[in-house]
């Protein structure tokens, strides 16, 4: 999700000192930059990971809602967007968990939506903590990957295949005129 100049900015005004060096740390852009080339991302693909973890970190994104957005900022599928949630987790916000903590709860009207009176605080940290990934059922065809780029290959191979259609201009010319026969060459010259 895109959020505005002024939510950002209203973001890191309510950001804690702690919390705020942290995400300007070169520690941070460090674990970002290891977590990238971990799971060989592009360069532009590896500033949507840090752009998406400074979110969480502002507190616009939840961390329970981590793994979604990233999937969808890094059209990705599911389970390589919890992979990677998993080991920046791990890495980026395990280092600033109890901070993250005290901001996801002051930033409560910003980004968590009403909850149920029955959920207690507890339960609400362990879901920060303990974030369940979302795993989307795999099909499977019961081939084998060979089999299936062979059948991959074999239908891209025998599909008519259309161009464009391109438009030439084809007009009728006029034959070329005939020479001038001559019955002696002109350009003799009379020998003396």
């Amino acid at each position: 999700m895109n959020y505005t100049r002024e939510q950002r900015s209203l973001a890191w005004d309510k950001l804690s000192d702690e919390l705020r060096e942290f995400a300007l740390s070169d520690e941070l852009t460090q674990l970002v930059t290891d977590i990238a080339k971990k799971n060989n991302l592009l360069l532009d693909k590896a500033g949507i990971l840090d752009e998406q973890i400074h979110f969480v970190l502002l507190g616009l994104t939840k961390s329970t809602d981590f793994q979604k957005s990233l999937a969808e900022a890094l059209e990705i599928n599911q389970e390589t967007a919890g992979i990677l949630a998993e080991q920046v987790n791990q890495s980026v916000f395990s280092k600033a968990r109890e901070a993250l903590k005290k901001q996801e709860s002051e930033s409560q009207e910003m980004v968590v939506p009403a909850r149920k009176p029955e959920d207690t605080r507890e339960q609400i940290l362990s879901e920060i903590e303990n974030p369940t990934p979302v795993r989307q059922p795999v099909q499977t065809t019961g081939n084998s990957p060979a089999e299936f780029a062979h059948d991959f290959i074999n239908a891209k191979l025998t599909a008519p295949v259309s161009l464009p259609s391109q438009k030439t201009n084809t007009e009728l010319q006029k034959p070329a005129p005939k020479p001038v026969s001559y019955s002696t060459d002109p350009y003799r010259e009379p020998l003396n």
